[in-house]
């Protein structure tokens, strides 16, 4: 299980464009956790197995998606 920590601003449809990464990639999502903050801002917390994509080419789609503002990634 892989599990990647994403720093995102609250705004309509962000969770719905990190989600069609995995989506497209055709990667099952096991856990998803989104914790709100004070700030505007929102933890999301995804846990997955991992597939064929490695974990460095899915956090390269995630760079593209404006509204996330840091991404950190564990193996668990």
């Amino acid at each position: 299980m892989e599990t990647i920590h994403l720093t995102v601003e609250n705004q309509v449809g962000a969770l719905e464009r990190i989600i069609t990464v995995f989506t497209r990639n055709r990667i099952n999502i096991n856990h998803l956790e989104v914790i709100q903050q004070q700030n505007n801002l929102a933890n999301v917390e995804i846990t997955y197995h991992p597939t064929h994509l490695t974990k460095d080419k899915l956090v390269l789609q995630f760079y593209r998606i404006i509204e996330i503002k840091h991404i950190n990634s564990n193996k668990l």
